[in-house]
């Protein structure tokens, strides 16, 4: 990523060493894809272990936010950088996610006992759970609609303009980002609910079906004004990331 970026300051104008680029790019998504679904696992018994179960879905709504936060901080740095330097986009994500990753391995604790704490919840016999495999569909397609709109949105938002006026490449990454705005107020008040009902399965279902109904609204009405723009895509945040982080946090945890 940073490598990319570099091209853009030392005006490198040839095709091979992009091309070059992308394809070490796709392989190492590959890769990044392999090992993080493995890891994964691994940080939900990792969180799960610090958080008591009474305010599991509170809490995990609430950290379940990383990911929405990244991409609006994300999408606003390469919105400000896109019309001048657009190699800055790359340069400084990927200094940022170097950055990450070193902090999180260095101070990282895994366990309250490593602290000196006692842990909250004990580590119980594993049994199957019903519904793991609805549930992975479940998740599966909402990771389909959310890096649909992550890769895509500020694409469409220029491409279809609004209210007959062109968006320009900045304006329509600024308002990509509400998606990730609402996901974020959605994950905290889905988090809320979970704790109050204690019925996952059936929130899930009710947060699909309005999505599905904001998706609707959203490509029908998205256009129509400026107003409307960002209470749809705010309202279609809400609802489209409530489910992938209510099965990757508190779902997922119930399993450890």
């Amino acid at each position: 990523m940073v490598l990319f970026g570099m091209g853009d300051f030392f005006h490198v104008h040839y095709l091979p060493f992009y091309l070059t680029l992308q394809v070490n790019k796709n392989t190492n998504q590959i890769l990044s894809g392999i090992f993080q679904s493995a890891g994964w696992p691994c940080v939900i018994s990792i969180v799960s272990s610090w958080v008591p179960k009474a305010a599991m879905g509170s809490i995990l709504g609430i950290w379940g936010n990383h990911y929405a936060v990244g991409n609006i901080l994300g999408q606003t740095l390469s919105s400000l950088f896109v019309n001048y330097h657009w190699g800055m986009a790359f340069i400084t994500n990927g200094v940022l996610c170097i950055a990450t990753a070193v902090i999180v391995a260095l101070f990282l604790v895994s366990k309250p006992e490593n602290m000196g704490f006692e842990r909250e919840n004990e580590p119980e016999s594993l049994t199957p759970m019903i519904g793991v495999l609805e549930f992975a569909f479940s998740l599966f397609f909402c990771k389909i609609v959310i890096f649909t709109f992550l890769f895509w949105l500020p694409f469409y938002i220029k491409s279809t303009g609004i209210d007959d006026y062109e968006v320009s490449p900045s304006t329509a990454g600024y308002l990509a980002s509400l998606f990730d705005v609402g996901g974020i107020f959605g994950n905290i008040m889905t988090g809320i609910v979970l704790d109050v009902v204690k019925k996952g399965g059936c929130l899930c279902l009710v947060l699909h079906i309005l999505s599905s109904v904001s998706l609707f609204l959203f490509a029908k009405f998205g256009s129509e004004c400026f107003s409307t723009c960002v209470i749809l895509l705010l309202t279609t945040g809400f609802f489209v990331n409530s489910p992938q982080t209510l099965i990757n946090g508190t779902i997922s945890a119930s399993l450890v």
